[in-house]
């Protein structure tokens, strides 16, 4: 079995300080294989890879996984959900997540250390792995893809709307980003636009009741959304990624946030062009975004849990 903690770590970026709420879970026997860190998608919480991090911390690896700011537990009120920091939130959350990343790798400095990120988290990932990815030994990127014509624009627009209103929360920009992802399946039964997260029913109604999911983010959240999904995937990215780096791209073939496998294809072939030595990715036909919460996530987890071995 595995046993979990739970608990905040500081973090200070240019005079914010911010405690963050993070999730540790340790294997019960004293061999430990690595470290692992779990970044979560956007408009979510660590708490929903309770299953998948304990899955891992029963099969020898430390794992932790902490909300991003203006997230969950990390975020001090109602208020502050979908908000991350009034000037730069782009370079707040990869900060977080190296903070957070290096607090877990002091503790297993002999291990092997591994990144795994979901969406808005894998393009942290992206990020971190360009800072300091001599740290890690592989990173398993789920539900990812890459920047798309005039995302450059777009992140502009959007720095302006930050300087303007930082805090307001645009129902036409929230309700627009669930409609675009939701495009391919506008003929299903609708179920509130939420039909491109999963095939799995289940999953859509958990997310639904789940008082940390689907919140309304502010013209701050999604600029800095938009600037590490940019800075992740856009022009140039993989020139700063170490190419001993192992790297697995996950995907449905069904994920509108991978272009339906094209911006995940693109992706991975990036990284080849630019000599990584050991890239790989899979796409999972018919599934959708999230793929750690459909009905064959034992199947992922497996599949994950395999390349880590492999890797240690």
């Amino acid at each position: 079995m595995a046993i979990k903690k739970s608990g905040t770590h500081s973090i200070s970026f240019e005079g914010t300080n911010l405690d963050v709420f993070y999730n540790l879970y340790l294997p019960s026997s004293d061999q430990v294989y690595g470290s692992i860190i779990v970044l979560h998608g956007m408009q979510e919480h660590s708490g929903r890879y309770d299953d998948f991090a304990t899955f891992l911390s029963k099969n020898g690896f430390a794992v932790l996984s902490y909300d991003h700011p203006g997230h969950g537990q990390t975020a001090k009120d109602k208020e502050d959900l979908g908000f991350f920091h009034e000037s730069k939130p782009g370079e707040f959350l990869i900060q977080v997540a190296i903070g957070m990343s290096q607090f877990l790798d002091s503790q297993y400095k002999d291990q092997p250390h591994f990144i795994i990120g979901h969406s808005l988290g894998s393009f942290i990932s992206r990020n971190v792995i360009q800072e300091i990815g001599d740290e890690f030994r592989g990173a398993v990127l789920i539900g990812t893809g890459h920047a798309m014509k005039g995302s450059s624009l777009g992140t502009k627009f959007l720095g302006v709307l930050n300087k303007v209103a930082p805090n307001s929360r645009s129902s036409f920009m929230n309700d627009k980003f669930a409609q675009i992802n939701n495009r391919k399946f506008k003929d299903e039964p609708n179920h509130e636009d939420l039909n491109w997260l999963s095939l799995n029913l289940e999953n859509r109604d958990n997310y639904l009741s789940d008082e940390y999911c689907g919140i309304d983010f502010t013209d701050n959240a999604f600029y800095g959304a938009a600037q590490v999904t940019l800075w992740g995937s856009g022009n140039g990215w993989v020139k700063r990624i170490p190419k001993e780096l192992s790297v697995l791209f996950l995907s449905g073939e069904d994920d509108p946030i991978g272009d339906f496998g094209n911006g995940v294809k693109k992706s991975a072939e990036e990284l080849i062009e630019h000599g990584s030595k050991d890239v790989k990715y899979y796409l999972y036909p018919k599934l959708r975004h999230e793929l750690l919460n459909e009905d064959i996530k034992k199947q992922v987890y497996q599949k994950i849990l395999d390349w880590l071995l492999i890797k240690i």
